[in-house]
């Protein structure tokens, strides 16, 4: 189900000027690996907000993070490091 820019903009101007559904895309691009379900919340977000854009704020605004060390517990609520989910991270913070 994963869309490209082009596939959206090619989606919303065939649901836009010819009506076309989930089923007819299908038929007509049978080449592309789109699922029913994927095509049905892309064209129900299409009718709902005119736009293939994302909203704003979609997604994960902030975490907090918690790394263990021996002595203490630091927090992180720092937008940059929300991305990290693995104990891969190997850089170090400073305790002020």
């Amino acid at each position: 189900m994963v869309f490209t820019e082009e596939d959206k903009v090619a989606i919303k101007f065939l649901r836009d000027t010819k009506l076309y559904g989930a089923k007819r895309l299908l038929a007509e691009f049978p080449a592309k690996q789109w699922s029913l379900g994927g095509l049905n919340k892309l064209l129900k977000k299409i009718d709902e907000t005119g736009s293939i854009e994302r909203s704003k704020g979609a997604g994960q605004l902030c975490c907090t993070m918690f790394l263990k060390t021996p002595q203490t517990q630091i927090i992180l609520q720092d937008s940059t490091y929300c991305r990290l989910r693995d104990s891969s991270f190997t850089g170090s913070f400073s305790l002020r």
